[in-house]
């Protein structure tokens, strides 16, 4: 029945329907003003753009307690069904607040943490995660020096710098993603 109101939406003129919200999705970063922070704040706020979402973000001051800075995402009112906490702790708090309010993870709202780490592989349910590749990133900074004092740069040069991209490692704290044929 849902998939034919699906087709019976798809294929109904634009002006006799609306399209149904965007699920929410809320981010919960630090305040420290660190390139980690500032980075994912940033990439939260061009997805949001890109995909027509409102900017839902938290900002947990330094120095906040990770239970404390998790318990407004799921109490909120306009609760989103999706939380991506930058850090592993927030994600491990945000799963005890979800339980405490009697939130179903990944039913009720999803969650994932901006790194991976023993936090998120030890959670029940096993939270999905970023794997920052943190060996890689050692190696490629420590290639980078190396070249640099083999090599110094002129005086006011710009330091060179490479990409490591991240690796999603979904769990159980998501619902697999969908795809329509």
């Amino acid at each position: 029945m849902g998939r034919q109101r699906a087709v019976h939406l798809r294929q109904s003129p634009p002006s006799t329907i609306s399209p149904p919200p965007a699920p929410a999705a809320r981010l919960l970063t630090g305040s420290t003003g660190q390139s980690y922070d500032e980075d994912a704040a940033d990439a939260y706020r061009d997805w949001c753009g890109r995909t027509g979402r409102p900017v839902l973000m938290d900002r947990a001051e330094s120095g906040t307690d990770s239970t404390a800075a998790a318990h407004g995402l799921p109490a909120r009112p306009d609760r989103p069904d999706a939380l991506y906490v930058v850090m592993e702790k927030f994600g491990f708090a945000t799963l005890a607040v979800c339980r405490e309010l009697g939130l179903g993870v990944p039913d009720d709202v999803q969650i994932v943490v901006g790194a991976d780490g023993e936090f998120a592989r030890s959670a029940r349910p096993e939270l999905t995660a970023l794997d920052l590749a943190p060996e890689e990133i050692g190696r490629q900074a420590a290639e980078l020096l190396i070249d640099v004092i083999r090599r110094p740069p002129p005086a006011g040069a710009r330091p060179g710098h490479r990409l490591v991209p991240a690796r999603l490692l979904p769990r159980a704290s998501t619902r697999p993603v969908r795809t329509e044929h």
